[in-house]
């Protein structure tokens, strides 16, 4: 069962989305701890909401027919229209014989941008770490039956966006940038606490001789301290320095 939830806004069959997901991470669960991974945004990275959108690819923006990126917080797969997955109206007259299914070389593109949701251990060199899972996972698919995690094309979009989606999708936009900014904030003031953490240790080694005034400087200072830790353990839950 993958960690992840899928929204599937296509006529690609979600059944087989998820098997196909399931078998990649199957294979990152092999060699590490499976988790989503983390994506850099305005220099920081953020970790990824786990429900995973698969949507159409808009045409005209390349020649890649699958493709991965975020919607927000939440990782997005791009796949071309069935229309557009073949290269030859000939090519896709002869998938419509029978049950019309995925082209394998798409099937596999769409596998190995799966690839990019999980967290791969070091940012600078998880694109390395994720292609030899990629190449893992071919040779486990090789083995497997032929026609094997086949995805089908049906006549009608598996889900539609309903106006309650639209809103969580808003209001989780808005939660991200609001937590954003705070992490911001946060770090531009790390700088500064340093100063008032030597400040709150000299007034510690005198704390005898201070005034009532002095005193409630003291305890102030040190429970804006304790609290501005909590502040940045929290902080770094959703934007890990990098492994």
């Amino acid at each position: 069962m993958a960690i992840f939830k899928l929204h599937n806004y296509t006529r690609y069959n979600t059944s087989d989305l998820l098997a196909l997901l399931d078998s990649v991470e199957a294979c990152v669960h092999a060699t590490r701890v499976v988790k989503p991974g983390n994506v850099r945004i305005y220099g920081m990275l953020e970790r990824y909401w786990p429900e995973i959108h698969v949507l159409y690819r808009k045409s005209g923006e390349s020649n890649e027919r699958v493709s991965s990126g975020l919607r927000e917080t939440f990782p997005v797969l791009l796949i071309v229209r069935p229309e557009d997955l073949y290269d030859s109206p000939l090519s896709a007259l002869a998938s419509t014989v029978g049950v019309a299914t995925v082209p394998e070389p798409v099937r596999d593109d769409i596998a190995e941008r799966l690839f990019d949701f999980y967290s791969t251990g070091n940012a600078s060199t998880s694109w390395r770490v994720k292609r030899g899972l990629f190449e893992s996972w071919k040779k486990h698919r090789d083995a497997g039956p032929p026609g094997g995690l086949a995805i089908r094309i049906e006549n009608n979009n598996q889900e539609s966006e309903s106006k309650a989606d639209k809103k969580r999708w808003s209001d989780r936009k808005r939660v991200s940038r609001a937590v954003r900014k705070t992490a911001w904030a946060v770090a531009s003031i790390r700088r500064n606490m340093k100063l008032v953490e030597r400040g709150i240790l000299d007034l510690t080694k005198v704390e005898a001789v201070l005034s009532p005034t002095e005193r409630d400087i003291h305890v102030a200072v040190s429970a804006f301290i304790n609290q501005h830790a909590a502040l940045e353990k929290a902080v770094e839950t959703l934007y890990p320095q990098e492994e």
